[in-house]
């Protein structure tokens, strides 16, 4: 699966693009898989850094292919 930008949504609150991709990881691992080179939006991605509740909405509602997402994901904050 992976992190494509054909199911990469633009939240209309900031213009980020966001894709939740439902695979097995571990936090390092899903990190590690979202810092990629993404072509066509001429950018590399990261795991998203939710800043208001508008932005956590649209990830919850929209970032799964425009659905909802089907389960709990990883964020780019941590605790360490």
């Amino acid at each position: 699966m992976g992190v494509t930008t054909g199911n990469a949504r633009p939240f209309w609150g900031n213009g980020h693009y966001y894709v939740f991709t439902k695979e097995s990881a571990s936090w390092d691992d899903g990190k590690s898989r979202s810092n990629v080179y993404l072509d066509k939006l001429d950018t590399y991605g990261y795991l998203a850094t939710v800043t208001s509740a508008d932005e956590n909405n649209f990830i919850v509602n929209y970032s799964y292919n425009g659905s909802n997402i089907p389960n709990s994901g990883f964020l780019g904050g941590t605790d360490w």
